[in-house]
């Protein structure tokens, strides 16, 4: 059977294809320190469609076992937006135990999906998604997922 490569190897190929050179930096962090557990994404300036790109990488990971992540941050990417939400929720494997995801310019749009996520993730133990766009409703929603779930931080 073939061993697939790690998110962090796979992340950080992908990282130097931007050619951006804060990209190409945590790529060179991430295979100095592949076996890390918690993966830093703040501030590189990433588009919706490169998130998107990212949490293809995490669903594989997800699809082949791997748990090679326990922790991501992707917090102050503005654009990241509820696309790129989006594809993260849809692709954030069940052993996830933090998430980051502070002014990334998301919407409610993004905001549901990562609440839908978050009521299955029978690991999580905090999320961050203070400074998006919601609405009253989603960050009321965020609260109670936290206020219902005495194991999770949400800070909203």
């Amino acid at each position: 059977m073939r061993k697939h490569k790690s998110f962090q190897t796979s992340l950080a190929e992908y990282l130097r294809e931007t050619r951006r050179a804060k990209c190409i930096d945590k790529a060179i962090n991430l295979e100095n320190n592949g076996q890390n557990k918690s993966v830093e994404l703040k501030s590189l300036d990433l588009s919706a469609p490169e998130v998107q790109r990212i949490a293809h990488l995490l669903n594989l990971d997800k699809i082949n076992k791997q748990k090679s992540i326990t922790s991501i941050s992707l917090s102050h990417n503005p654009n990241l937006g509820d696309y790129g939400a989006e594809g993260l929720a849809n692709s954030f494997p069940a052993w996830i135990e933090e998430i980051g995801l502070v002014d990334c310019g998301i919407g409610d749009q993004g905001g549901n999906a990562l609440l839908n996520w978050a009521k299955t993730a029978p690991k999580l133990k905090m999320i961050c998604v203070e400074k998006n766009n919601f609405s009253a409703n989603i960050k009321a929603a965020f609260k109670n997922l936290g206020s219902n779930n005495s194991k999770l931080v949400v800070e909203v």
